[in-house]
């Protein structure tokens, strides 16, 4: 599933040292099928189920402007949603545990789970208050309408991938441009956001967007970023095929699979970053606070900068085949696999990764592969493995 101003500084000094290493728990890969949940990691938790035979396969959540609202796609490609007044939502859990979906609680109506609506089976990709249709159309929700959600028009385009959330997010187009939406509280709660196509992108093959800053590659692999302009290229590296943006900085790998990182604006190479000699990023994720960099030949993932990890990176596992995404949960970060979820809490030392069944996470909600979820409150410090 993404900071910091010394981010980009700690970036550009990698070179200076060489990654901490850990031994990659034997959990995390293996033939053996993943463990069960392990319930005493979440204790009390009440769970809910969605009634059979509609599945979870992703989940979102959307907490603006006074409303909250955690929402899934289902297998069928329908969208739901569990929403309510913000205030109805714990803030907080007693003891760490995660709370019921749907929450209700005397007074506040909240109901779930409930299909969106605006939106008919065919939801192919979803992000905090906007999905994106298997035939190109984005449909996001308004500032006190979570389950209302109406279409971003594109100008008769459709889009391919979206990034970022409702109140600010980005979309690549069919036509290979990059259209921004930015909702305005000063146009009232029920305004469309306002739409921008971005300047200097065409041929746009891959995007990404965090907190006001976006970068794309086009089909030459020039890397363009923006904030709130037209965009630019980057300077320091040529042919890229795959960047990642945060907050705080900008990684990008190139076709020879070297990693470059900078403030959009430049990126500079980190050569003697690759851990035990490995010569190839084959990708790099944004996480809270920093980056991780998945590397080709032992498959190990290395996470660094910001605050939470070393300036020079450290090896968190290994992660030979199916890893789909490094995301931020709560105070962890977690690897998401084709086969299970490794999470770790950056702040210990050692850093004691666990595997778990989950299938996918929001910022405070976990799906588990069996279609269970379970929400935190938006200050709880949790989960605790």
């Amino acid at each position: 599933m993404r900071r910091g101003s010394l981010l980009v500084g700690a970036l550009l000094v990698l070179a200076c040292g060489r990654p901490e290493r850990l031994e990659p728990p034997s959990a995390v890969e293996t033939s053996a099928p993943p463990p069960a949940f392990p319930d005493e990691a979440f204790p009390s938790a009440v769970r809910h189920e969605l009634p059979s035979p509609a599945k979870l396969v992703a989940i979102a959540t959307s907490d603006d402007k006074g409303i909250t609202s955690h929402c899934g796609l289902l297998d069928s490609g329908h969208h739901a949603c569990w929403y309510g007044p913000s205030e109805c939502f714990p803030q907080t859990t007693a003891a760490c545990a995660p709370y019921e979906l749907p929450v209700l609680r005397q007074g506040c109506g909240v109901g779930g789970p409930r299909v969106t609506e605006g939106l008919d089976a065919g939801v192919d990709e979803i992000i905090p208050g906007c999905a994106l249709k298997r035939d190109g159309e984005i449909r996001c929700r308004r500032a006190r309408s979570p389950i209302r959600y109406e279409r971003i028009d594109l100008g008769g385009a459709g889009a391919t991938d979206i990034q970022g959330s409702w109140m600010r997010g980005c979309a690549l187009r069919t036509d290979g441009r990059v259209s921004c939406w930015r909702w305005v509280a000063a146009d009232g709660h029920d305004a469309p956001p306002r739409i921008r196509d971005v300047e200097g992108v065409a041929g746009a093959r891959v995007i990404d967007y965090a907190q006001g800053r976006g970068c794309a590659i086009d089909g030459d692999g020039a890397l363009l970023c923006w904030k709130d302009g037209s965009a630019t290229r980057t300077r320091g590296i040529e042919r890229a095929v795959d960047v990642a943006v945060s907050a705080g900085g900008v990684c990008a790998i190139d076709q020879a699979g070297a990693l470059s990182c900078g403030d959009g604006e430049r990126v500079e190479r980190a050569e003697k970053f690759p851990p035990s000699g490995a010569s190839r990023v084959r990708a790099v994720m944004a996480v809270r606070g920093g980056f991780c960099a998945h590397f080709e030949e032992d498959g190990e993932l290395l996470c660094f900068g910001g605050s939470r990890y070393p300036e020079a990176g450290i090896v968190v596992s290994t992660f030979p085949s199916g890893l789909r995404d490094v995301v931020s949960f709560g105070r962890l970060d977690c690897a998401i696999t084709d086969r299970a979820t490794t999470c770790w809490d950056p702040t210990e030392n050692p850093l004691r990764p666990r595997s778990f069944p989950i299938a996918a996470l929001s910022s405070r909600c976990l799906l588990t592969r069996d279609g269970r979820v379970s929400c935190y409150g938006a200050m709880d410090p949790c989960p605790v493995f």
